[in-house]
């Protein structure tokens, strides 16, 4: 007997221009955020500094999310996509008329353009629900969503890197500007859907229930420590790579490692897209995929060798689009539709948070500890200094072994609990 054919959502025209659109929003803005970066950290020339000064600059964004969760809730969503780039445009526009700008003004600004993009991006993912008419097709969807992020991690840096060293800053800021207009002209021939209307609460009943939703059950509980734990590692991954690696290689090196995981995260976006109609339970693949990921900080680890660490960053950064896609389509599965803006903001900002969080944190802890200890005479080296090796760098690779096992320590807690069941969610399963 022949089943009816699952009607094609959304148009593929639709698709393509908002994929479009998402991808050009997204690279114009991580090539200016590279470029005032690298500009931001030589005028410190220090990481702890330059870690607190970015993590301050993340911290309105954790406080304005339900507010700006709640617009998205209630908006329309088109009008939220095309302000949110416009005003992401205008702080790009403020930053280069700017002769002279503190660096305190710069972070300022770039957090704010960086709340904008967390605003583009939860509007475009929280319209998901409004646009299928299966639940399976969500996880296509948010495995689609993954090729603009790893196209933007291929090819970003070295985009920015050629633009800086010819042209400047300021022609970075030109590059986002011209991203910009073509995402808003791809976007003005899109319908995109309205959220649902709500009954009317109390202001603050309405901007807290995002938070209150996430932290509702046992069961969103575990999935949000999860979350949280995979947005530590993935933050620690970025923050203890560069010294890991440098140890031991020149820049150069680094770039070519830097290249494979991009190119893991290409290959990895067209192998999530392939693999997610076969996957039903999608917690129970977080789980495995966060267990694999642990296993592969811990291998990564233990030798200095360009080839080895670049391979298994390739592999670690297969599984990353495959990850994200089925964390975003449980949300988008167990949030209500009229919900959605408020829980994917505040999880969006909480993962942007984490990097510098990450970089405050563990950067200190490496110098003070870890680099030390394991150093040629260290106190671990005759311990842990027989599996990892002794010296510049390998304090750094003890720091991702450690936050490897406490990644499988987390997915081996989540897979204990007892609303597991309930969070192996049948995507199959229709509305």
């Amino acid at each position: 007997m022949g089943g009816k054919a699952e009607p094609a959502w959304p148009p593929r025209t639709t698709l393509l221009a908002l994929l479009a659109s998402q991808f050009l929003s997204l690279i114009g803005s991580d090539v200016a955020k590279f470029a005032l970066r690298v500009w931001a950290y030589k005028s410190t020339n220090s990481i702890a500094q330059y870690s607190l000064l970015a993590f301050g600059a993340e911290l309105p964004a954790l406080l304005l999310s339900p507010a700006l969760g709640l617009a998205v809730d209630r908006l329309p969503r088109k009008f939220v996509l095309l302000t949110s780039d416009i005003l992401s445009a205008l702080c790009t526009v403020a930053l280069f008329t700017m002769a002279e700008a503190s660096l305190l003004t710069v972070f300022l600004l770039t957090s704010l353009s960086s709340l904008l993009g967390a605003v583009h991006w939860t509007s475009f993912a929280a319209s998901a629900k409004l646009m299928v008419t299966r639940n399976s097709q969500l996880l296509r969807f948010s495995s689609a969503l993954e090729f603009a992020p790893a196209l933007s991690m291929l090819f970003s840096p070295s985009i920015a890197g050629v633009i800086v060293e010819l042209y400047g800053t300021r022609a970075a800021l030109i590059a986002e500007l011209v991203t910009c207009a073509a995402a808003s002209l791809f976007l003005l021939g899109v319908a995109v859907p309205n959220p649902p209307e709500e009954k009317k609460k109390p202001l603050s009943e309405e901007l807290l229930a995002g938070v209150r939703f996430v932290l509702s059950t046992p069961l969103l509980r575990a999935m949000f420590v999860l979350q949280i734990a995979g947005y530590i590692a993935a933050a620690a991954l970025q923050v203890l790579t560069m010294p890991l690696l440098l140890a031991f290689t020149d820049a150069g090196m680094v770039g070519l490692v830097l290249t494979a995981s991009g190119c893991g995260a290409m290959v990895g976006a067209a192998v999530s897209t392939a693999l997610s109609p076969r996957i039903v339970r999608p917690v129970a693949a977080i789980l495995v995929l966060q267990v694999v990921q642990g296993l592969l900080m811990i291998v990564s680890s233990l030798r200095a060798s360009v080839l080895f660490i670049g391979c298994t960053a390739f592999v670690l950064m297969l599984l990353v689009p495959l990850l994200r896609a089925c964390r975003l389509a449980v949300w988008q599965l167990l949030a209500p539709a009229s919900m959605q803006g408020r829980v994917l903001l505040l999880l969006q900002t909480l993962m942007q948070a984490m990097l510098p969080l990450s970089a405050g944190v563990l950067g200190p802890l490496a110098d003070s500890v870890f680099e030390p200890y394991m150093a040629e005479n260290g106190i671990w080296a005759d311990s842990l200094g027989q599996v990892f090796g002794t010296g510049r760098g390998r304090g750094a690779a003890v720091m991702m072994s450690v936050l490897g096992v406490l990644l499988i320590g987390v997915a081996a807690w989540a897979a204990t609990r007892t609303a597991l069941p309930a969070l192996r969610i049948d995507v199959k399963k229709s509305e």
